[in-house]
């Protein structure tokens, strides 16, 4: 699924949905990407809180009931989407594995 409007962006990015519907859920995730903060600039993440409205669920096809987490990647294509917490090792894992992330890691090292 393609979820943003532009083709390629600068960031990947993390939009978290569901503060109101999984409080608890949604302040561990937040918390653990807060303390991450070296790792997500260095792989150009960008978190954004996205509130549940009409238009949004329809947007991202997102259950208005449910914190969910979806990692898009530079090209504006949805890499995963989960309903529960994500690690920051997972997190890293996921983007560290994307074919334009380690084009980047290969430019870093020449």
């Amino acid at each position: 699924m393609n979820i943003s409007s532009a083709q390629f962006s600068p960031n990947r990015k993390v939009l978290l949905f569901g503060k109101d519907a999984n409080p608890t859920l949604f302040l561990q995730q937040k918390h653990l990407l807060d303390s991450a903060t070296e790792g997500i600039k260095e792989r150009d993440i960008k978190v954004e809180i996205i509130e549940i409205t009409d238009a949004a669920v329809k947007k991202y096809q997102v259950d208005a009931s449910k914190f969910t987490f979806i990692l898009v990647g530079k090209d504006g294509g949805e890499k995963y989407r989960c309903n529960k917490l994500l690690s920051i090792q997972q997190l890293f894992g996921l983007v560290d594995a994307m074919p334009m992330r380690n084009a980047e890691m290969r430019r870093k090292l020449k």
